[in-house]
């Protein structure tokens, strides 16, 4: 069978696209919307340059990869115009780039955060935490910065609110941990992926920050040498984490809350007794007295692996999850993994989740602080083992079911679970 070659489409991919908005056709319109120039009314369009079933054709080199590589580079090209923008407006707001390591130059290995000026002097700061994927410092989730406003998908709608409520705010940037040492700049995956030859692999020396190699290391360096050391330690800390970042953040206190166990063997009446010291603690770093409140997005932590007593009870307290559900926004969903009240974003993928929610998590911040012990519903916990369907009915007998937080299917119930709600009422 017969095919034809395309040579001269092997050459798309090396297309060098300018780093300037205009000269790629876009522009932000007054509703701080990314729009083409030739059309007003439309957004960004990926395929610019050609859908393409490429997956069929790599393995034989056929011409739907290099128009695949044309379309990555063009989106890479519009999403570094669009981080330059969004740094520019936080600048605006007051932050300022903090290079880590501490005592790293430009031109060495280094990831940039972003950190308030008031940050020695304040009493509360918030810490924003996006997903290891988000694209860039600043930066929520590039899709609805490309399919919706500039300031929502980004975190200058989120720093704003936080300033005009008195926080200090420092930025995480878990999605620029890789270091290209030709133009001495961090990128994240995408980046490298659009800008660099697909043959070229990571190197984990050379491509990586020291202490910095994958978001646990950036969490740990963060709380360590930011908040613990430039942060007042009087200053409560609110944090706001999206995705697997919320998940380091939620293992980060597992081990660093400063309350464990000590435990005795005992023989009492022939029986082997286990008992504990409440008092016991490591030495190492204690931030239970210094996180206040956490709100996540999709987390993906789970309850039966937090073994830190205190963590689990401020989970519950304090702590919410907000997930991609079907239900509308706020929904609460009855959900034992997580070991904290749980919520419906709406939202349909995980990044997308805080752009489309910032306003309630910032009310449920303010909700903790106003009243710290009643800033969550009820919640039914179950750790060990996942419960079946009576054990998990059973439980939910016991919470007040407060129709306006609480939504259950009768039709999820046993015969006689019907009959004792209809003896009860």
């Amino acid at each position: 069978m017969f095919r034809r070659k395309n040579k001269a489409g092997r050459n798309l991919a090396d297309i060098e696209f300018p780093h300037d908005l205009k000269e790629l056709g876009f522009f932000i319109n007054e509703k701080d919307q990314l729009r083409q120039i030739e059309n007003p009314d439309e957004g960004f369009d990926y395929f610019a340059h050609g859908r393409h079933h490429g997956y069929m054709y790599a393995a034989n080199g056929g011409h739907g990869v290099p128009r695949e590589r044309l379309n990555e580079r063009r989106r890479e090209a519009v999403d570094a115009c669009l981080r330059g923008i969004v740094i520019t407006r936080l600048e605006g707001l007051g932050l300022t780039k903090l290079l880590l390591p501490f005592g790293a130059s430009v031109e060495e290995p280094h990831v940039p955060i972003m950190v308030s000026q008031n940050l020695q002097t304040c009493s509360k700061v918030l810490v924003l935490s996006p997903d290891s994927n988000s694209g860039g410092l600043g930066i929520w989730c590039m899709r609805s910065i490309e399919e919706g406003a500039l300031n929502g998908g980004s975190m200058i709608d989120a720093v704003k609110h936080a300033l005009e409520f008195g926080y200090g705010v420092v930025i995480m940037n878990s999605g620029q941990l890789l270091w290209d040492y030709t133009t001495k700049t961090p990128m994240g995956f995408g980046t490298w992926r659009a800008t660099k030859d697909k043959k070229i692999p990571i190197n984990a020396l050379k491509n990586t920050v020291p202490s910095h190699k994958n978001p646990e290391e950036h969490v740990g360096y963060v709380f360590r040498h930011v908040l613990d050391k430039i942060v007042p330690s009087h200053a409560e800390i609110d944090i706001i984490a999206c995705g697997m970042v919320a998940y380091t953040v939620v293992a980060f206190l597992n081990n660093n809350c400063g309350f464990y166990f000590q435990f005795y063997v005992t023989m009492r009446e022939g029986r082997v007794i286990v008992e504990h010291n409440a008092d016991y603690r490591f030495a190492g770093d204690d931030w239970k007295d210094r996180i206040f409140a956490l709100v996540m997005a999709e987390s993906a932590h789970c309850l039966p692996n937090i073994t830190n007593i205190e963590l689990q009870q401020f989970l519950m307290q304090r702590a919410r999850n907000y997930i991609v559900h079907s239900k509308p926004r706020e929904s609460v969903i009855l959900d034992p993994r997580f070991g904290c009240a749980t919520f419906s974003s709406s939202a349909t993928w995980p990044s997308a989740i805080i752009p489309a929610c910032l306003d309630l998590f910032m009310d449920y911040l303010n909700k903790a602080h106003a009243d710290p012990e009643n800033c969550n519903p009820d919640v039914p916990v179950i750790v060990g083992d996942v419960p079946d369907h009576e054990e998990w009915l059973n439980a939910m007998k016991s919470v007040d079911k407060n129709p306006e937080l609480h939504v259950l299917d009768t039709d999820s119930y046993s015969e006689i679970d019907k009959e004792e709600a209809a003896a009860e009422a």
